[in-house]
């Protein structure tokens, strides 16, 4: 099957997946089709409808699978990441964060 062809697919069971409120298994399939504006929308909809410790620990782990450089330039991640380091009481590394964003 073409690469493209399967991606298209990906998309489209990361929509459906989302319609049916299966965050984790939509947002693996926009990861996997490398589409990191279905990603952040899907962070975005977690972040609002979601304020549990299970969620926070499964946003953190669609973070983790992007680049550093895709985090570091997606306020979205980064604000998953700083209510994680905040949540952990973690201020250093929250500090450290946080300092090229107030540049």
């Amino acid at each position: 099957m073409e690469p493209e062809r399967v991606r298209v697919m990906r998309l489209r069971a990361s929509d459906w997946l989302a319609s049916q409120g299966l965050w984790d298994e939509a947002a693996t399939q926009a990861i996997v089709a490398n589409d990191i504006d279905r990603v952040t929308a899907l962070v975005d909809i977690c972040l609002l409808a979601e304020r549990s410790i299970d969620t926070s620990l499964m946003l953190e782990s669609w973070i983790r699978r992007h680049p550093p450089d895709v985090v570091a330039t997606n306020p979205t991640f980064l604000l998953v990441r700083c209510r994680r380091l905040t949540i952990r009481g973690e201020l250093r590394e929250l500090e450290s964060l946080l300092r090229p964003a107030e540049a």
